[in-house]
């Protein structure tokens, strides 16, 4: 396999090499020589490039105890957790591994109590992100090609959802904190460029109530906007104690999460 691996490297000079779990250890799957072949190569032409933790069952891949946050500290430039999540944030880079379904592929069987719903595509999403992991999402074709509409439908409603509210999301870093626990909404902290986002997962009503001034220094209420889909609407805020009360509008158009946009805070991460 190394050889067609090599054939791979040498002919289509992919930024990142993405394995699964083969059932042998390192040195008899010359792992480490394949991967600093690939190092190496992209080093020549000052490219930069990744590996998963998946290239054999021991000097690549950690065992992950999602449970206590914990991790081997083995090879790989991120981590692939499956089918699961952290509850804080990670330093390293991560990225959850998950299909639609239960199914790596398609499952005739498997119907709509079997797949996340879109809500809780979305959801699982923006907790990734927060604590500086990516999405490997899967989608498994029909014998035709073709894209199941169960699944279909899931992704076309975390692009309409990043339409409206991607501003928050691409080239964004996890925050101080990635919960806010003091809020009566669950809500998602993101920062990019002096910007924190923060993420409703349920609409919170007339209010939304945030704990930014216990991370940040704030010596006034800062500027904050709504994103819709029409664009941002200017909302009212203000400092209420250690809480930063946020006056919303009507419920926007979109579904599922809702992206404030707070000016003027910066990441102490």
């Amino acid at each position: 396999m190394n050889a067609k691996h090599r054939e791979l490297i040498r002919k289509y000079d992919p930024d990142l090499l993405w394995f699964d779990v083969p059932k042998a250890e390192g040195k008899h799957l010359h792992a480490q020589e394949l991967i600093a072949d690939y190092y190496n190569r992209a080093a020549e032409q000052n490219k930069e490039v990744a590996v998963n933790d998946r290239a054999s069952t021991d000097t690549i891949g950690p065992t992950i105890d999602v449970e206590n946050n914990e991790s081997e500290d083995t090879h790989g430039d991120f981590i692939t957790p499956e089918y699961a999540t952290f509850d804080e944030i990670r330093d390293e880079p991560w990225e959850g591994t998950r299909g639609i379904g239960h199914s790596f592929g398609y499952n005739a069987a498997e119907g709509e109590d079997d797949h996340l719903s879109r809500k809780e595509l979305i959801h699982s999403f923006v907790d990734i992100v927060s604590k500086n992991g990516n999405l490997l999402i899967n989608v498994g074709p029909k014998a035709d090609g073709t894209i199941p509409e169960i699944q279909k439908n899931r992704l076309q409603a975390l692009g309409n959802w990043l339409d409206v509210n991607g501003e928050a999301i691409f080239e964004s870093r996890p925050w101080t904190i990635a919960e806010d626990d003091k809020s009566d909404t669950a809500v998602r902290y993101t920062h990019r460029s002096g910007v924190l986002y923060a993420i409703a997962l349920d609409w919170p009503g007339d209010t939304l109530s945030l704990s930014v001034p216990a991370h940040a220094d704030l010596a006034e209420a800062p500027d904050v906007t709504l994103l819709t889909g029409d664009g941002k609407r200017s909302l009212t805020a203000t400092l209420v104690d250690d809480q930063l009360a946020i006056e919303l509008p009507e419920r926007p158009d979109h579904d599922h999460a809702y992206a404030v946009r707070i000016d003027g805070i910066e990441n102490t991460r």
